[in-house]
Order: structure tokens, then C-alpha cells, then sequence
């Protein structure tokens, strides 16, 4: 993508979903009985782009042992009257009904286990939200994802565009320490430059147990160049592993703003500067949360993603055991249950 010279803040919209070009690239299962919790997948039906469950079940048949399914807010089915802040609960809703739906049809997969969706946590009756979020969701809503990815060099594009400084705003870390006592956890959705604010966030609110989305937005769009942003992004991710309470989920660099431009490739593929730059991303997140298992995703066939993540992975990893000279070694995709209790876990 040519760079942005003019200075002005423009946005980066998401390419429309090519399945004719996703289905030139195969890629070997490795572990096809390796039982796979995804924990970061929408649902939706935008013009262009519809992914609901059919979608969804399409993906999570295509060979990995996919047990269950996490659902991420993204805006959808929110309810069209009543109190504003009531609205976004339309999402628990919708997203239930698909479950059910996916429930009564069978088959391996518990399609949405787990629900995340949003809350504005700036609101004195945020808890009201939570309450109504939890009810909707017949058990399954597991935590709060309220975007704070902003850079005044990029117009969002996102279901919910957040203003300038939201975590560092009294009210929202206010909420956000209502969030344990709800059993939730959070979504952290920002870009490179606000992981200190992050970091900042998660020392203030150690009980809080924050997901980290995106491997934290590394941008190379507007003014920000990979190969300049990566030191600096390296150094806070470190600051930011060090607190306990963050986990990492490894995925969501096939979109615009992080600049990899896979989506002008031949095929789905990661190869060249690219492949080597995401390795390289990869090997920093897994060096600084060694000490907690890492969340790896995959960008399913008929998701607007267009690499197989997954397998870029375990790639990385088998590089560097061969390199170690040891068959032995911890594998980024392995899942275990019990380390988030409120259930976001292992996506591939």
C-alpha cells in the first residue's frame, strides 16, 4: 500500500472477503487432533461480508479439531430502542440465538461457548449493563471488549470508534475494576503506541485479567514505518508481559493498518520481508509471555484474514527447535482450559 504523505487522517477499510483467492492456498493440518478452543471470531452480515453460521460452521469443519468457539463484539444485532447504554445487549442476543441455533443442528463444535461483547465502562450504571449483558447471554458471556485503538492519523473503521485518551479517562479504569466482580475479563484492542498506556492500566488494576488483541496493533500505515516501529513496540511489549494479570492473542495482522499487504499476494501466503517480519513478531510476543500460554489465531478460510497463522506459528517454532537441536518444546498452539477462568482461550 503507498504510504500516506499528506499528513491528514484517513481511513483503512478492511478488503471484501475473495473466497476464489483464499481457495488457491492449502495448507497442511499439523495437528489434526490437537482439540482447539478459538477464542476471537465475529459474526455478521455487512454487504459484501456475511459470516454467520453457516460461515462459521463452514471454517471450523475444514480439518482442525475445533471444539469450541469464542464470539468477539463487533456490533452486530444490537437492539434498535431503549435506553442507549441497554442497546449493545441486542448483541448478547443475537449471538445467543446463532448458539442455539449451532446447539440444535449438532456436531463437534460448541459454536460460541464463550461471548464477549461491549460496554461502555465510562457509565456510573455500568454494572446495570454487565447484569443485562450476562442475562442475555444464557450463561455463556465471558467479558468486555470496548475498543480503545486510536491514532489521529487513521479514521476507525470499527463498530465502536473510541475518543482520544479513553484509558487514561477516570471513569473507564473505574469501571474496569467492576469487571472480576462480574467474573469478565477485558479486550484490549489499541494500537503500538498506547501499550504503555495499557501497561500503565494493568499495574493500576492487577485483579483485572486484560486480553491483549492484535499483538498490540503494530502500525505501518500514515506516519509509522514497520522497521521503525518495531524497537519501541518490542520494548513495551516486554513492560507490558511483565504484568501477570495480560494474556496475548497471536493474530489479526492481516488487516490494512498493520501494512503487510498479503491480500496483494498471488496467494493466501506469507513469504518474503512479510513472512519474516511476522516470524519475527511472533518469536518477541512468545519470548515475553513464555510464562503464560499464548491464545494463537488462525485466520479461518472465509474470514476477511489472509494468512493461515496457525501454521506460520508452528512453523517458527519447529524452525527453532531444529535450530536448538532438540525434538522437545513447548508448542504456541497448545490449549490449556484452566488458566482464564472466564473461558477466553486457545484460537487456531
Amino acid at each position: 500500500m503507498p504510504p500516506n504523505t499528506t499528513g491528514e487522517a484517513r481511513a483503512y477499510p478492511r478488503p471484501l472477503p475473495n473466497p476464489g483467492w483464499l481457495g488457491k492456498r492449502t495448507e497442511e493440518i499439523l495437528q489434526p487432533d490437537l482439540p482447539i478452543i478459538d477464542p476471537h471470531h465475529h459474526l455478521w452480515d455487512h454487504p459484501g461480508s456475511r459470516y454467520l453460521l453457516d460461515e462459521l460452521l463452514a471454517d471450523v469443519n475444514s480439518g482442525h479439531n475445533i471444539v469450541k468457539t469464542v464470539f468477539i463484539q463487533c456490533g452486530s444485532g444490537y437492539r434498535a430502542s431503549g435506553p442507549e447504554e441497554m442497546r449493545p445487549i441486542g448483541e448478547s442476543e443475537f449471538v445467543q440465538a446463532i448458539a442455539e441455533e449451532g446447539d440444535r443442528r449438532g456436531g463437534k463444535t460448541k459454536i460460541c461457548a464463550g461471548i464477549v461483547s461491549f460496554a461502555d465502562l465510562r457509565l456510573s450504571n455500568v454494572d446495570a449493563v454487565l447484569d443485562g449483558q450476562i442475562a442475555a447471554a444464557g450463561g455463556r458471556f465471558r467479558g468486555i471488549r470496548q475498543i480503545a485503538a486510536h491514532d489521529p492519523a487513521i479514521i476507525g473503521a470499527s463498530s465502536y470508534v473510541p475518543p482520544p485518551g479513553l484509558m487514561n479517562d477516570p471513569n473507564f479504569r473505574r469501571g474496569l475494576k467492576r469487571l472480576p466482580a462480574h467474573n469478565l475479563t477485558f479486550e484490549a484492542w489499541i494500537y503500538h503506541p498506547q501499550i504503555r498506556t495499557l501497561t500503565e492500566v494493568a499495574r493500576e488494576c492487577p485483579e483485572v485479567k486484560i486480553v491483549l488483541n492484535h499483538f498490540g496493533g503494530p502500525l505501518g500505515v500514515g506516519p509509522y514505518k514497520r522497521n521503525e516501529v518495531f524497537p519501541q513496540w518490542r520494548a513495551d511489549i516486554r513492560a507490558l508481559a511483565a504484568c501477570p494479570n495480560v494474556y496475548v492473542k497471536l493474530g489479526g495482522l492481516a488487516m490494512i493498518v498493520n501494512a503487510f499487504d498479503f491480500h496483494f499476494g498471488a496467494t493466501a501466503a506469507i513469504v518474503g520481508r512479510d513472512g519474516q517480519c511476522v516470524a519475527t513478531l511472533c518469536r518477541s510476543v512468545y519470548r515475553e509471555f513464555r510464562r503464560q500460554p499464548l491464545h494463537v489465531r488462525k485466520q479461518l478460510p472465509g474470514r476477511q484474514g489472509c494468512l493461515q497463522l496457525s501454521g506460520a506459528v508452528q512453523r517458527v517454532q519447529a524452525a527453532r527447535r531444529r535450530r536448538l537441536g532438540s525434538g522437545k518444546g513447548r508448542t504456541l498452539c497448545r490449549h490449556r482450559i484452566a488458566v482464564l477462568p472466564a473461558g477466553v482461550v486457545t484460537r487456531i
